[in-house]
């Protein structure tokens, strides 16, 4: 047997093993080859190819074996351990968790308290300002009849009134859009980072 129809034999039979184990045993009979006088004593002297590809594989198995059973499995203690330590530590971590749960409720509340109090502030005094326009415009009227210099005094604080609840007005509106902003941003904040890492 030649060496070309030695090593087409023996790979082959190694076709099961992984290219790297192949090509290792290849690599040693192709340098048994090399250093033989004669292509046919060397083959001779090696064997059959199916002889030493089953040597080759039963070796390989083996090793695989040995392998899995040096491969370190969790004991059931440790999951034994595991649940003993979330149970035993289960008031600690429950207690935590809710108190960080309650500060972050808190904080929430407040800040919503603290928005919704600001702009009903705003909208109050602005509705009280044009309420007051309303009330001194109707009490001009009968002023200018009786006294017209205070009839002029309340016609100005009335319009006085009516530019300063008009400007509360329009703050109030954009100080509401603007939260409103602030509310869709924080609300969105996590979607988006979401859809940006699923892209």
């Amino acid at each position: 047997m030649t060496r070309s129809e030695f090593l087409a034999a023996l790979r082959r039979r190694l076709s099961h093993l992984p290219p790297e184990e192949q090509d290792a045993a290849l690599k040693y009979y192709e340098e048994y080859f090399d250093e033989a006088e004669s292509e046919e004593e060397a083959a001779r002297q090696l064997g059959s190819p199916d002889a030493i590809a089953d040597r080759i594989l039963a070796d390989y198995g083996a090793g695989r074996a040995h392998a899995a059973e040096k491969k370190p499995g969790r004991s059931p203690w440790f999951y034994v351990a595991i649940v003993s330590l979330c149970i035993l530590f289960s008031p600690v971590i429950l207690g935590v968790g809710g108190a960080a749960l309650a500060a972050a409720l808190t904080i929430a509340c407040l800040f919503l308290v603290a928005v919704v109090g600001v702009i009903g502030g705003f909208l109050c005094a602005a509705l009280a300002l044009l309420a007051a326009f309303v009330i001194l415009l109707v009490a001009c009227v009968p002023a200018f009849a009786s006294f017209p210099p205070a009839g002029t005094l309340l016609l100005g604080a009335s319009l006085a009134c009516a530019g300063m609840g008009a400007l509360l007005g329009v703050f109030t509106g954009y100080l509401c859009y603007w939260t409103g902003l602030l509310f869709r941003a924080m609300f969105t904040c996590g979607r988006r980072k979401k859809g940006a890492k699923a892209k």
